[in-house]
Parts: C-alpha cells; sequence; structure tokens
C-alpha cells in the first residue's frame, strides 16, 4: 500500500480484510527468529513485471537490506517477473539509495513527490 498520509485504524483493517479475496498481490510477515522485522509485498502481479512494497520497522536497523533482497529474489525466481516497480516518496533519500543499491534505475516522476523506479531481470545482481 503506497500512501502519504497516516493510515487509520479502521483502513488497515479494511486493506487487510480484503487481501484474501485478492488474487494479484501478496504480503510476507518477515521475522528474524521470531520476532517481526518488516513486510515485503508484490501487488499488481502480471506475468511480466511486478510492483514491490517494503517495510521495515523503524525501531530495528538493518533489516531493509536483506527484506528488499528476499523479495528481489522471490520475484524473479518464483513469479518470473521481468520487472519489478518501486514508487518511492522524492524525500525518502535512505529508501531511494538503498533500491540504487540493487540496481533500481529512476523511470519517471509521479508528481512533485513521487520517484517510479524500476530493476530489470537482467540488470539484477544476485
Amino acid at each position: 500500500m503506497f500512501t502519504q498520509h497516516e493510515i487509520s485504524r479502521e483502513e488497515h483493517t479494511r486493506f487487510i480484510s480484503g487481501l484474501e479475496t485478492r488474487q494479484d498481490c501478496l504480503y510476507f510477515l518477515c521475522k528474524d527468529e521470531n520476532e517481526p522485522v518488516g513486510v515485503i509485498s508484490l501487488s499488481k502481479i502480471t506475468h511480466k513485471s511486478t510492483e514491490m512494497g517494503l517495510y521495515s520497522c523503524p525501531n530495528l536497523r538493518g533489516k531493509g537490506r536483506p527484506l528488499l533482497k528476499k523479495l528481489i529474489e522471490y520475484a524473479f525466481t518464483e513469479l518470473k517477473v521481468d520487472f519489478i516497480l518501486s514508487r518511492v516518496l522524492a524525500h525518502n533519500l535512505k529508501a531511494k539509495k538503498l533500491y540504487e543499491e540493487f540496481y533500481f534505475m529512476d523511470l519517471e516522476s509521479e508528481g512533485p513527490d513521487t520517484i517510479v523506479m524500476r530493476l530489470g531481470r537482467e540488470d539484477w545482481q544476485l
């Protein structure tokens, strides 16, 4: 879920309830030694592409890289998509830098606040 506003409890509940019937997305709760560290998601899944989401627990450090690595591996090896898209808030330089470390490239801007980034299978380095 990509949003710029604070999500209410009701919105969370409605969103999670709707996941059971969705066929075009996958959400994974990721744990480290049985402790939740974040959520990775793949949405708008087609035979060619998917959009990704990554949410690491803000009070934990060093979890973004392993979460992103797992997400990319799953998208390319299990879903066999050709490319992955990510929407990044322009001011979130930490996320943008992390994605660039994994060879994501800027594709386009969506207004002044959002950058769409793309990782092609051919660009992915294991």
